[in-house]
């Protein structure tokens, strides 16, 4: 497992190598959202907490930790860029790892023949999993959230007993990524149902998950009008009867995209579950939280908020899970179907080398892929934000639908076209047009706002109702878009007609 792990530092420089080759030697991010992160993050350092625009509190960020850790980091460190990517990297290697132990305490447990090697395989597919890697190199969050979901199962398959431990790392976990209090959830009632008691170290844990987790949640009801971050309600988020199974649907895809046989055994998996429920009960508990987990995820995601932008990159926290089920489900196949055929250990390992072999097509897709999609970010939204600074007055309020790099680079105030640093355009959303528009209006005058920035298929009735206010300047076009809101976003000068 040691040189696998250091391994990773060279595999790295492919992904590093490829964003090089496509950005002219430039580090950046593949996203929009990671500058907004790194917005966050820097007003945090200055003192300016969960502010976008210094002096407004705003719920826009999924991830609080991530903010606070990047923001204190940033007074130490000021290399904002390199020190986020580092971050996403240095929690993408602990993911590796701690996929690596728990493998090795699950098949260890259950007794399986060369437990070590199959622990071994696990942490590899991780490694050479292409999703994952462009994660590592991100800047954002999705590795550190990996990372706090695996080292709370690991805590509490290891040592069920230490509840305030466990929901220390628990409650780190969400406050990373709100789809922790999903697994928080699951590994509370299935304590519960398993020990069926409620002693006072379980007590002792919840209060503290609650006093460490729940001032954000109160702090976007008081700001933002919700408990859920404004990004909830910005990405189409609520709660629906039925499923989306388009967006499950596209979830598998991605899965077998990963790996073709780790994505056949993950359907198996299910089948299994289904066929072993009392087994899993009476014999397996010790694996039953992380399939739990890998399958409730998808499907509550489907009720509230079915989003597969950016590669699916709210379910590549579930890879490392995804690679254990895998590789546990195989095993399970040899023992019963094909151990008493004589299939010697020795010659099923040629079968995970063959697993192994199916990431590496999509784990150079990911090399290409991040640098284009950084690429796409700096010769658009990068480029923008840096016209902006240098030709529009700082006090010159702006209106923009991509937030991310503008208020990284610039000082100007902004209008968030998508409402994420501004809920306000949520309740006009829910107006008459003409209603909706003469607010909007209201907004832009009360913030100076005299530029609009964006994507014009996303407002195309502003556009046609506000045409005779709305001045083309210039705009950044992309020859092949792979990972923008647009191949183009223009600059209009908003121009206010008096009645």
């Amino acid at each position: 497992p040691s040189s696998a792990a250091s391994d990773v530092y060279k595999r790295q420089c492919i992904y590093i190598g490829f964003e090089f080759y496509y950005t002219n030697g430039n580090l950046a991010f593949p996203l929009d959202d990671s500058w907004i992160h790194l917005t966050f993050a820097k007003n945090f350092s200055d003192g300016f907490i969960f502010q976008y625009n210094p002096g407004e509190f705003t719920t826009g960020s999924t991830s609080p930790l991530w903010v606070i850790i990047l923001g204190i980091l940033f007074k130490i460190f000021p290399y904002h860029i390199f020190l986020s990517i580092f971050l996403s990297f240095v929690f993408f290697l602990l993911s590796v790892i701690y996929t690596y132990k728990i493998s090795l305490l699950i098949f260890k447990n259950l007794k399986f023949e060369n437990y070590e090697f199959l622990s071994v395989m696990s942490g590899i597919l991780l490694i050479l999993n292409g999703r994952f890697n462009w994660a590592s190199l991100s800047g954002m969050e999705t590795t550190m959230f990996a990372f706090f979901c695996l080292i709370s199962v690991y805590s509490y398959l290891n040592k069920p007993d230490e509840k305030i431990k466990i929901s220390i790392f628990l409650a780190l976990a969400s406050l990373s990524r709100p789809e922790g209090y999903l697994l928080s959830l699951i590994i509370l009632c299935y304590d519960i149902i398993k020990n069926k008691k409620f002693n006072s170290q379980l007590f002792i844990g919840i209060i503290i998950y609650l006093i460490l987790v729940l001032p954000y949640p109160i702090f976007s009801k008081i700001y933002g009008g919700s408990f859920t971050p404004n990004t909830f309600e910005g990405q189409g988020g609520f709660l629906r009867v039925i499923p989306d199974f388009n967006y499950l649907r596209i979830i598998g895809i991605y899965f077998f995209r990963d790996n073709l046989i780790t994505g056949l055994l993950w359907i198996l998996s299910f089948i299994f579950f289904v066929f072993n429920f009392k087994n899993f009960r009476s014999q397996l508990n010790i694996y039953i939280v992380i399939f739990l987990w890998l399958f409730l995820l998808p499907i509550f995601s489907s009720i509230l908020i079915p989003n597969w932008r950016h590669h699916s990159r709210y379910t590549i926290p579930l890879t490392p899970f995804l690679t254990i089920v895998a590789v546990y489900t195989f095993n399970f196949i040899y023992i019963n179907f094909l151990k008493d055929k004589k299939f010697r250990f020795n010659k099923i390992k040629y079968f995970f080398y063959i697993i192994l072999f199916l990431n590496i097509p999509y784990y150079f897709v990911y090399a290409f892929n991040i640098g284009l999609n950084t690429s796409n970010i700096n010769d658009q939204q990068v480029k923008i934000a840096k016209w902006v600074s240098e030709n529009i007055d700082s006090n010159t309020g702006l209106a923009v639908n991509d937030i991310g790099a503008i208020g990284y680079y610039t000082d100007n105030k902004l209008i968030d076209m998508a409402g994420l640093i501004t809920p306000e355009l949520f309740d006009y959303r829910k107006l008459e047009m003409q209603e909706g528009l003469d607010s909007l209006e209201s907004l832009y005058k009360r913030n100076n706002v005299g530029y609009v920035i964006i994507y014009d298929h996303w407002f195309p009735d502003f556009l046609e109702k506000r045409k005779d206010n709305l001045e083309y300047i210039k705009s950044e076009k992309l020859k092949i878009n792979t990972i923008c809101g647009g191949e183009e976003m223009k600059i209009y000068k908003y121009n206010y007609q008096s009645k």
